[in-house]
């Protein structure tokens, strides 16, 4: 497998490495490196992109744009960083065929429109070091 089209061009006083193959389906491959940086991008047939890898002196950075993401693992699958944040702009669940287990060592919240905490089968245990508070504009019991 090789690449065609090198092209070197200078952007802005640097020298820029351009190297593209086609790909199935009219996607392309594309290397470049401007001496301080290397990308290796896969764009689809309109030029969009999709995958993109960036070498840099301070780390790699993997970024998909417009493509469904699916990872499978035989095994485990761990995920860890300073800070992870995950949003669904349509909705986020969470499932497990086991158990599930949320833990911090800090305090938890969590906020909704409404809040609903259903056992299919057995109980609802709240434990509490301290106290249990309740507060609401009517707390309504066994209704």
């Amino acid at each position: 497998m090789t690449l065609g089209d090198a092209t070197t061009t200078r952007i802005a006083r640097r020298a820029v490495s351009l190297q593209r193959m086609e790909l199935a389906g009219a996607h392309q491959l594309e290397i470049s490196t401007d001496g301080q940086a290397h990308e290796l991008r896969i764009t689809d047939r309109n030029g969009g992109l999709g995958i993109t890898i960036s070498v840099r002196e301070d780390g790699v950075i993997l970024h998909l744009e417009r493509a469904d993401l699916a990872i499978r693992a035989d095994g485990n699958l761990e995920l860890s960083a300073e800070r992870l944040h995950l949003h669904g702009r349509s909705g986020l669940a969470l499932s497990s065929d086991g158990d599930l287990e949320v833990e911090a060592s800090g305090d938890i919240t969590s906020a909704g429109r409404i809040q609903h905490i259903k056992a299919t089968r057995g109980n609802v245990n709240v434990e509490a070091n301290d106290d249990v508070r309740l507060e609401g504009e009517r707390v309504r019991l066994n209704c």
